[in-house]
């Protein structure tokens, strides 16, 4: 969760996930949790 929103506010745009990406990846993070 921590590298997500890490990633979300980097610096260089490159390195930031789009919205669809970082919706997947937070969805998968919390399936895992669960």
């Amino acid at each position: 969760m921590v590298d997500l929103g890490l990633s979300c506010v980097s610096r260089n745009p490159k390195e930031r996930p789009t919205s669809a990406e970082a919706l997947y990846r937070l969805h998968t993070i919390l399936s895992q949790e669960l």
